[in-house]
């Protein structure tokens, strides 16, 4: 995914400026971790993070809206559901 997309994600997911940079790191971390399994594609795993980021933020983004903001940018909506690789890759997300 382009990094302007990225950044308008991020934004209209409600994530403070300062922390794109560390969804881009936990992005990588996860996506190269030996342990990853690809429970989540590389798009909805960034999804799942830019909601964790947008929730950390202090954003009132959720699950449906992030759904509709998906929609709207790919014409598939994605429901973000980090739960399914949280426990295992979770103290990667810096």
């Amino acid at each position: 995914m382009e990094e302007k997309t990225i950044i308008y994600l991020a934004l209209e997911f409600g994530v403070k400026p300062q922390y794109i940079g560390s969804i881009l790191r936990a992005y990588n971390n996860i996506r190269l971790d030996d342990n990853w399994s690809n429970v989540r594609s590389d798009r909805n795993l960034l999804i799942d993070l830019l909601y964790l980021y947008g929730v950390k933020s202090g954003s009132s983004v959720t699950i449906k809206r992030a759904f509709k903001i998906t929609q709207k940018h790919f014409g598939k909506g994605t429901r973000p559901t980090p739960s399914k690789w949280y426990d295992n890759h979770g103290h990667l997300v810096v």
